[in-house]
């Protein structure tokens, strides 16, 4: 137990100094986030926008994490001002100022559009929002300012390093970040979550006892009514936003990345290791050894390519894991046994489907069962398949159903895909920007062929290298 405890604390050392921000990253910090900010305010009047403009998110709020920050430059408006007039200003005002630093940006929308930028390497968002009284809200935005207020009131310095810390875990068991991509836990959360508990073990050693269902409602908005809570959230865990009781911070969380996050702190304090934090590499192995691990498995694995959809990031990921769901619901009506599906993209040029099925080819024939022997339907079951030409035997009685034995329509895997997505897939139920993107064209790769993906692209390399390791990296 002591040879545990001291190599805990001899990693948490060693992660604190990894994550903790040195004087002169700090400084730099600092200073952009001003200088940034400072411009932002300039343009403002050049535009004629009466804006607060203001820093917050994890910048602000002191938990950010050394090498990983993102300077939140928020633009507070009356709440009188209409939202499209808003919209189009801040765009404005936020290309500008990035333009004018030296820096590169994109549009991003949320739940209205804002300017991501990159300036001196570091990422810059400025968004905008109402200056409104708390529980006001006109956009789900306007409770930014609120959440750095009440997270710098809740968190002393100390505690600041357990939330690097926590951050810092989840990024290494890959669930950190509320995006689609991911749908894991946000900065916010994490910080709530250190608040609650009090700590970073202490937050480890609760989640231990989690369910599914779990409440934490810090500032006791639903106290004496927790079933009022679980009615009003759906979702797998639900942490009460402590300044808006009637928003579930964690909404986010699917319940896959809630039980790896589970099951990682569990095992974190049964054997502690740096690589819950810093995983290292995956070896990339040659597209001809991968290949050959693809042959050994004995199933079909199919990939579907295809290139740039004009989406934002959110939406792409969303329509990618629709479009996954369709395909795989598509597969199975033909008798095909998902075993696993994925998708991966680079948000720039290349977008890939992946699934798993037990076999490429399904046998000609198949079972279909008909009504019992003594239903009234019986008399046209029996119309329809004594002589039918895609009968290879029967009827025949089993148990107390007719049964026949049919001939398929299709029965390779991949053409079925082809024929489903010539028309962008919208016969399957594939809808927006991918359906648009699948009409230009895509690749229907089977195993080993999926090489042509792999060659010159590390990064679908390493990941489809984990993929089918399947096995988490903190668990090796």
């Amino acid at each position: 137990m002591q040879e545990v405890q001291n190599a805990l604390e001899d990693i948490l050392s060693q992660v604190l100094r990894l994550v903790t921000p040195g004087k002169d990253e700090a400084l730099k910090v600092t200073e952009l986030s001003e200088k940034v900010r400072n411009r932002v305010e300039r343009f403002t009047d050049e535009v004629g926008l009466k804006a607060d403009v203001m820093v917050y998110g994890s910048v602000a709020k002191g938990t950010w994490i050394s090498g990983e920050v993102d300077v939140d430059i928020f633009l507070r408006v009356s709440p009188s001002l209409p939202r499209k007039e808003m919209a189009e200003k801040s765009l404005t005002i936020g290309k500008r100022a990035v333009e004018v630093l030296g820096g590169s940006w994109v549009e991003r929308y949320a739940e209205h559009p804002y300017v991501e930028g990159w300036v001196e390497g570091v990422r810059i968002n400025i968004v905008p929002c109402y200056a409104v009284a708390k529980g006001r809200w006109l956009s789900a935005v306007d409770r930014s300012p609120f959440h750095t207020e009440y997270v710098r009131l809740k968190l002393d310095a100390d505690k600041r390093m357990e939330v690097r810390l926590l951050k810092k875990l989840m990024r290494g068991i890959n669930v950190y970040g509320a995006d689609i991509k991911i749908g894991g836990f946000s900065g916010y959360l994490c910080e709530l979550l250190i608040i609650h508990y009090g700590g970073f073990i202490k937050t480890l050693e609760a989640v231990n006892l989690w369910k599914r269902g779990e409440v934490i409602d810090i500032e006791n908005h639903f106290k004496g009514k927790v079933g009022e809570a679980i009615r009003l959230f759906p979702e797998p865990l639900i942490v009460v936003d402590p300044v808006d009781e009637t928003r579930n911070v964690a909404s986010a969380v699917s319940f896959s990345k809630l039980c790896e996050f589970i099951a990682a702190a569990k095992y974190f304090l049964e054997k502690p290791s740096i690589e819950f934090f810093s995983p290292s590499e995956p070896t990339i192995p040659k597209p001809k050894e991968l290949s050959d691990v693809l042959k050994i498995r004995g199933s079909a694995m199919l990939f579907i390519g295809f290139g740039r959809v004009e989406a934002v990031p959110d939406i792409l990921w969303g329509q990618m894991y629709r479009s996954l769901r369709a395909i795989s619901r598509l597969l199975h009506q033909h008798g095909f046994n998902i075993l696993r599906t994925t998708a991966w993209s680079d948000e720039r040029s290349l977008n890939v489907l992946i699934l798993e099925i037990d076999r490429k080819v399904l046998p000609n024939v198949k079972l279909h069962f008909g009504p019992p022997v003594w239903a009234l339907e019986s008399k046209g079951f029996l119309e329809k398949y004594v002589g039918n030409s895609i009968v290879v035997a029967g009827p025949w009685i089993r148990d107390e159903r007719w049964v026949v034995e049919v001939l398929r329509k299709h029965v390779d895997a991949a053409d079925i895909l082809r024929e489903a997505l010539k028309d962008g897939g919208l016969s399957v139920g594939i809808r927006g920007r991918v359906a648009q993107t699948l009409r230009e064209g895509f690749r229907v790769l089977i195993n080993e062929e999926v090489e042509e993906l792999c060659i010159g692209n590390k990064a679908f390399t390493s990941f489809l290298t984990q993929y089918l390791k399947g096995i988490p990296v903190w668990l090796r």
